[in-house]
């Protein structure tokens, strides 16, 4: 189910049944995530049960799973979170005699952290790019700390690429979903004035290999081209050249005249 989905589906919940839908959660794999109930105020209960699809996980004083726990406030505690974590989690509040009082519940969106990734270089210019979720919330920023003539400077960008010159320092990117913040681990980048060293100097070469190899097919599908049209020409012209028989009509003062060439055979 995606996050639209999920929203219309607890909509239409709130309509019908008065349940109460949480905010959508945001988590990284790798990291813990807190699923927090909306509404607590004028709301007590006695235990609280959290559900995934319909199997329980955790009560308030056990755990089902041994990866989520019931923390303060009927908080839902996942550990080290994985991609296939994510989904609708229901909680269920009972009071001190087992009666059921309200249910709650929220969308966790679990994704993997950016990834700084270099797209292209050239002698001038290195362009990189922050793989990561896309969506219309999603907001890149850039974090550069260059190293120039001794001197370090930090810089901020926003933009899911981002362009720079060769030099050396450390690049990472952070994506952002509303308060939700996932950051990359440091790109480090050291390039010479003249060139490229590393990872950076065979990629180039790779691509500038791939650049020429495609230049060469073009050149030779050309070529083979040209080819073939000048041998279907010289077909054309030596099958009209061997026709050696040829009648020509001629009409003068309503008079016919036929010629007929032959040519002679040599003995």
């Amino acid at each position: 189910m995606g996050v639209r989905a999920f929203h219309t589906c607890c909509m239409l919940l709130s309509l019908f049944s008065g349940e109460s839908c949480g905010q959508t959660i945001y988590g990284t794999v790798g990291e813990d995530v807190y699923l927090h109930l909306r509404e607590t105020n004028g709301r007590s209960f006695h235990d609280i049960q959290w559900s995934y699809q319909n199997k329980l996980l955790a009560k308030t004083e056990s755990s089902i799973k041994s990866f989520a726990e019931v923390v303060s406030n009927g908080t839902l505690k996942l550990h080290t979170v994985r991609r296939n974590y994510s989904g609708v989690y229901t909680a269920k509040a009972y009071d001190d005699q087992g009666i059921f009082t309200f249910n709650e519940s929220s969308y966790l969106f679990v994704m993997d952290p950016p990834v700084v990734e270099l797209v292209f270089c050239t002698l001038e210019v290195s362009v990189f790019h922050c793989v990561g979720e896309n969506g219309p919330d999603a907001v890149y920023e850039w974090r550069v700390s260059i190293q120039n003539q001794g001197h370090r400077t930090v810089s901020n960008h926003t933009g899911k690429y981002l362009a720079l010159k060769y030099s050396s320092g450390n690049i990472s990117c952070t994506l952002k979903i509303g308060n939700f913040n996932s950051q990359s681990e440091t790109y480090s980048l050291f390039c010479k004035e003249s060139g490229l060293s590393g990872p950076e100097l065979k990629w180039c070469v790779s691509m500038e290999v791939l650049v020429m190899l495609g230049l060469l097919c073009f050149m030779m599908c050309g070529i083979s081209v040209a080819v073939q049209i000048c041998l279907k020409q010289r077909n054309s012209n030596v099958t009209s050249e061997a026709r050696s028989l040829s009648v020509e009509m001629a009409q003068d003062d309503g008079i016919v005249y036929s010629e007929v060439r032959v040519g002679k055979q040599r003995k």
